[in-house]
C-alpha cells in the first residue's frame, strides 16, 4: 500500500520519519473503515509494530496515538480559496458551517446580518501546500472607507477577546457586490491602520492573498467567522431647530473603550499629558467643499483652529492629530471616523449638506463616549438632498453662531 502526497505530508511533520511511522501509517488507514474505537486500533496494532520493529509496546502505542492525531487532523482540514476577481469563497468542505452555503454576518448598511456566500472549491484551484491552524474571515463592505472599516475592526477585536484567540491570522472578505470596490486591498490605504491597529500579522496576510492571486488554496484546520454584532438601540431626536440636530442613544459597547486605546499605543501614538482645547477643522477636496471657507476662517479667527487636509498626511499623522483633538468639525465625510479616537467628552460637529437624516455618528459618538452636534447646511451646486455626497455647501451665520458658542464651553 502506497502512501499518499498528502499522507506523505502529516509524515513530514514528525520528527522521526523512519519506516516505523509509516508503518503505522498504513496500519491505521488499512484500518480505517473496519474499526471505529480508536482504542481497539491502538490493541490491534500495538503488538504487531511492537514486534516488527523492536521497539517497546509503551513506544509503539505512544507513536500510534501521536500520528492517529494527526491523521484526524488531516480529515478534518479544510482547502480554502477567496477569488480577488470577485470575492467569492470557496472552501472543501461546508461541514464547519453545518452545510449552509453561506455565512451569517452582520453589516453596518441597515445594521443587521447579511448573507456572505460560499461555494464548493473549484478542482482547478491549485494547491498550494500552505497549511494553516486557522484564520478568521473578517467581514466587510468598504475597506477603503475609515467609517466603514472602523465598524468591522471593532467587531473583529471584539470577536479576538471574548473568544480568547491568540495571534490569530486574518483575512477580510466582502458583502455580496462590494468586493469589485475595493480595488487592490494588499495596497489599500486603511490596511496598515486593520493590521498594526489591531496587532495582527501583516506578513501572514501578503502571504495569503499572494497565495489567492495566484488561484491557489491553502488548507486549514479551523475557520472562524467575525459574526459579532454592534450593540445599538433606536434613538430618538431631541427638540431640533433648523441649524442643529442632537440625539440620545445607549452606550453599550463596554469593550470600545479598550478598543480605541489599543489602537492607539499599537499605532505609536500618545494622548497629550494636559488637554489644550485643540480644535481641528478638517477640509475637503473635490466634494463636499465648503464655499465660502474663507469668510469661515476670518469669522472664527481668534478661536485658534486648525484647519486640515486628511490626505495630506499619513494614517499615522491623521490619527496622532486628531487623537489630540478637543472639538472636531467637519462636513460629513469618511475622515470624520478618526473621531472615536478622542479622549472621552470630546466634541464632534458634524456638517450635514442637506436635510437628509443620517444617524452614521450619531451612535458611534455615544458608544465612544463623545459630545455629538449636527448642523444642516445649504447645498450650493445641486437640488436640494439630491446628492448630499457629491454636493458643495456653505455656511450662514446662524450656522457660525452654533460652533462659536459650542467652542465657548
Amino acid at each position: 500500500m502506497q502512501i499518499s502526497q498528502e499522507w506523505q505530508k502529516i509524515l513530514s511533520q514528525l520528527n522521526d520519519l523512519s519506516t516505523i511511522n509509516e508503518s503505522i501509517v498504513i496500519r491505521l488507514m488499512s484500518l480505517e473503515e473496519k474499526v471505529i474505537n480508536l482504542d481497539e486500533k491502538i490493541n490491534l496494532i500495538s503488538m504487531e509494530i511492537a514486534e516488527k520493529d523492536k521497539i517497546s509496546l509503551e513506544e509503539s502505542s505512544s507513536r500510534i496515538k501521536s500520528i492517529n492525531a494527526l491523521l484526524e487532523q488531516v480529515k478534518t482540514a479544510t482547502k480554502l480559496h477567496v477569488s480577488l476577481e470577485n470575492g467569492e469563497i470557496s472552501i472543501s468542505s461546508l461541514s464547519q458551517f453545518n452545510d449552509q452555503s453561506f455565512l451569517q454576518c452582520f453589516t453596518e448598511f441597515g445594521m443587521q446580518f447579511e448573507k456572505i456566500n460560499l461555494q464548493h472549491l473549484n478542482p482547478e484551484i491549485k494547491d498550494s501546500g500552505k497549511h494553516f491552524e486557522n484564520i478568521i474571515l473578517m467581514p466587510n463592505t468598504l475597506i477603503v472607507n475609515l467609517w466603514h472599516l472602523l465598524h468591522h475592526m471593532y467587531l473583529l477585536y471584539k470577536f479576538i477577546i471574548e473568544n480568547r484567540i491568540k495571534n490569530p491570522c486574518v483575512y477580510p472578505v466582502f458583502f455580496k457586490g462590494f468586493s469589485n470596490w475595493q480595488g487592490e486591498i494588499k495596497n489599500s490605504l486603511f490596511t496598515p491602520l486593520l493590521f498594526k491597529g489591531l496587532g495582527l500579522n501583516r506578513e501572514r496576510f501578503d502571504d495569503l492573498h499572494d497565495t489567492f492571486k495566484n488561484h491557489q488554496h491553502i488548507t486549514i484546520d479551523q475557520i472562524f467567522v467575525n459574526n459579532k454584532k454592534l450593540n445599538f438601540s433606536s434613538y430618538k431626536p431631541k427638540i431640533a431647530s433648523s441649524c442643529s440636530n442632537q440625539y440620545r442613544l445607549l452606550r453599550n459597547e463596554p469593550l470600545f473603550e479598550d478598543f480605541k486605546k489599543y489602537v492607539i499605543k499599537n499605532m505609536g501614538i500618545e494622548y497629550a499629558k494636559n488637554k489644550n482645547n485643540a480644535v481641528t477643522f478638517i477640509l475637503r477636496r473635490g466634494t463636499r467643499e465648503i464655499d465660502n471657507i474663507n469668510e469661515i476662517q476670518s469669522k472664527l479667527i481668534n478661536l485658534n483652529i486648525s484647519y486640515v487636509y486628511l490626505e495630506d498626511h499619513s494614517i499615522e499623522e491623521q490619527l496622532r492629530i486628531i487623537v489630540n483633538t478637543d472639538t472636531l468639525i467637519g462636513v460629513h465625510g469618511g475622515g470624520l471616523a478618526w473621531a472615536f479616537f478622542m479622549r472621552n467628552n470630546s466634541r464632534l460637529i458634524e456638517i450635514h449638506p442637506g436635510k437628509l437624516p443620517t444617524d452614521n455618528y450619531v451612535r458611534w459618538c455615544n458608544i465612544a463616549k463623545l459630545k455629538y452636534m449636527r448642523i444642516t447646511a445649504e447645498i450650493t451646486n445641486s437640488e436640494p438632498d439630491e446628492n448630499f455626497r457629491q454636493a458643495n455647501i456653505r455656511l450662514n451665520q446662524c450656522e457660525l453662531n452654533i460652533i462659536k458658542k459650542a467652542l465657548a464651553h
